[in-house]
């Protein structure tokens, strides 16, 4: 099982990144420590990660001569504590989409010194540019909040303050009882977070308790991608929509992942009722696996793997099969 985020960057990204690191000074600043601290999660992210630097092997060794944060990098692959390729045009290919990327770039990392997000948001990837590496605080943290039982609420505005938005291609929703309060809960979710427009094909795949009969379960997705459609009809031509049913105890964690992020939430995602407010107090949890340091917050890379394995399992113990990429 990879435990470990593939990630491709370039060498403009890494000098600028690595400039910032040798002239971070420590000051009383609270601004200067935070940016200083953002400094230190990019390079450790790097530090543990399979990084592929969009380059040749000979460019890349000549900067390393000179840049003892590089070197520490190309160490720390010689004894296994990370990983380290090359693959010269590999960001250029991203950029040019789905016929030129690789089936693991879909849920890579891509790091360059020039902004690449218009091309990212094609393929549901999240590009940062070197100019940009101060603005992703919530790829290092859990920024979901507490909800209280009696209060209202309302899905897009949870989602926006977990900072929960992010491009991507893939999703898996697992939870019993994701299919009551639709209206309220999963719809409200789904268009808080489901991409406008994507030139690949965009994977939803939702797992609930098999309470009704096979005929219900696809009534039950017929609606559900009819409601995408209307949410979403710039999309419509290249999502595609599963829907399976699972016994109780198959999942024990109710969460939603995509090819970068786990949202938990102790209580389920049918939280609120039709009128806004909360059946339960419980928290929500949003991190980015295997981005997000185990330090941080243990046990996310567990706990986003563990839902995916466990609906390889439901699948295999029915003898059925999805095509989401995340499930493949």
């Amino acid at each position: 099982m990879i435990q470990q985020k593939d990630i491709y960057c370039d060498l403009g990204f890494w000098q600028d990144l690595s400039e910032k690191i040798s002239s971070a000074r420590f000051l009383p600043d609270i601004e200067v420590c935070r940016r200083n601290q953002t400094i230190t999660d990019w390079y450790e992210l790097l530090c543990r990660s399979h990084v592929i630097f969009d380059s040749s092997f000979n460019d890349f060794e000549s900067v390393t001569k000179k840049d003892p944060y590089l070197f520490s990098i190309w160490k720390r692959s010689t004894d296994g504590r990370s990983k380290l390729d090359f693959s010269l045009g590999a960001i250029a290919a991203m950029s040019k989409g789905p016929s030129q990327m690789e089936s693991n770039m879909y849920s890579s990392l891509f790091l360059s010194h020039d902004n690449l997000k218009p091309q990212a948001d094609k393929v549901g990837v999240i590009a940062i540019s070197s100019n940009n590496l101060y603005n992703h605080s919530e790829l290092f943290n859990d920024s979901g909040p507490a909800i209280n039982k009696a209060a209202r609420y309302k899905w897009p505005q949870v989602i926006k303050a977990a900072k929960a938005v992010h491009n991507f291609n893939s999703m898996v929703v697992a939870d019993n009882y994701i299919f009551k309060d639709v209206n309220a809960n999963l719809y409200e979710i789904l268009d808080s977070l489901l991409p406008q427009k994507l030139d690949v094909v965009f994977y939803i795949t939702i797992f609930s308790f098999n309470d009704s009969s096979e005929k219900e379960i696809e009534k039950r997705r017929e609606r559900l991608e009819e409601r995408i459609q209307k949410m979403r009809p710039s999309l419509t031509k290249s999502i595609k929509v599963e829907v399976f049913g699972c016994s109780k105890d198959e999942f024990h964690d109710r969460g939603i992942v995509t090819n970068y992020l786990w949202i938990e939430v102790g209580a389920g995602f049918d939280l609120l009722k039709s009128d806004g407010t909360a059946k339960h107090s419980t928290n929500l949890h949003v991190s980015y696996p295997m981005i997000i340091s185990e330090e941080r917050m243990k046990c996310n890379r567990e706990g986003y793997w563990n839902i995916i394995s466990d609906a390889k399992k439901c699948l295999k113990n029915r003898g059925l099969h999805s095509n989401n990429r995340l499930l493949r």
